[in-house]
């Protein structure tokens, strides 16, 4: 099992669409992490010029706590419209470098190949943790080489909870307290569940692999179904209770919307999780490989 696990690592490395789509999202983390230092180094130049004491501390308060590594990286931008285009489009993101693979090898034969020499069940073990860790890892290391840039440039200013609205992180928001006293490891927790539910809803596609007959079908029918779930539970919940339900509101750093619970959270990533391994591993080992 262990060998077939290198061996499917592997392939990921070389996958054409894995490369691709890490690429894409590390330049644009890249970009997004340039725009708040070249501002950042903007508001540095005028506060160099402003008046000191014997110090070197500023005589005005500035505020200088609202400029922050804390929001000024991918996750904890309050503002602007690189973290809404990176969070909304991350489970169709995530479909793409490796879960169709699974169906090329279903219906070009070389499944055929694979199970013949270690088994069904094998086969499709090492491929869930294969496309789960490929979700993972897509969404992960450009954030964090996001977060490594941003903090190379603008100082990690401890956040002021009197001044919430410029991080909106609140005490509604998940881990919200935490965040004002060791907001490092709040944003390490939000790197990971972002890195977990990336690697979890990755898996969906392939599931849908077994049931779908299009490769197109398999990347873009998960998420559009999300998106209209994530959306009618909302209108569903209006004026009834004040919460957020959609995942990719609930796994960004910030507040975007509605009280967070975290208990909402885990029991869409645990019934998600559930779902897709009883399909892979039940009708997987059942079906006949085309």
């Amino acid at each position: 099992m262990c060998g077939l696990l290198r061996y499917e690592f592997c392939r990921l490395l070389r996958e054409r669409s894995f490369r691709f789509m890490f690429g894409i999202l590390l330049a644009f983390c890249v970009i997004s992490a340039l725009l708040p230092i070249v501002q950042y180094e903007r508001m540095a130049a005028v506060w160099r010029e402003l008046p000191h004491d014997a110090d070197g501390n500023l005589l005005n308060n500035l505020s200088l706590t609202t400029y922050s590594l804390y929001n000024s990286w991918l996750g904890g931008l309050p503002t602007g419209v690189a973290p809404v285009i990176f969070y909304n489009l991350l489970p169709l993101v995530v479909a793409i470098p490796y879960a169709s693979s699974a169906f090329e090898d279903l219906h070009s034969g070389y499944a055929n190949v694979l199970i013949a020499q270690c088994g069904r069940r094998k086969y499709y073990l090492c491929r869930y943790v294969a496309v789960f860790v490929s979700g993972a890892v897509v969404i992960l290391v450009p954030l964090l080489v996001n977060y490594a840039l941003v903090a190379c440039f603008i100082p990690a200013r401890m956040p002021d909870s009197t001044e919430n609205l410029y991080f909106q992180v609140y005490y509604d928001t998940l881990w919200g307290t935490l965040f004002y006293l060791k907001p490092w490891l709040y944003d390490i927790l939000y790197l990971l569940l972002n890195a977990l539910f990336a690697g979890v809803w990755a898996t969906v596609p392939l599931a849908c692999s077994l049931f779908l007959d299009s490769k197109l079908a398999i990347t873009i029918v998960p998420f559009v179904g999300l998106t209209y779930l994530s959306y009618a539970a909302k209108q569903a919940l209006v004026y009834r209770v004040w919460l957020t339900v959609a995942p990719v509101e609930l796994i960004r750093p910030i507040s975007v919307g509605d009280a967070e619970n975290g208990w909402v959270l885990l029991a869409e990533l645990v019934f998600t999780f559930a779902v897709t391994f009883s399909v892979v591993m039940v009708k997987g080992c059942r079906d006949d490989v085309l």
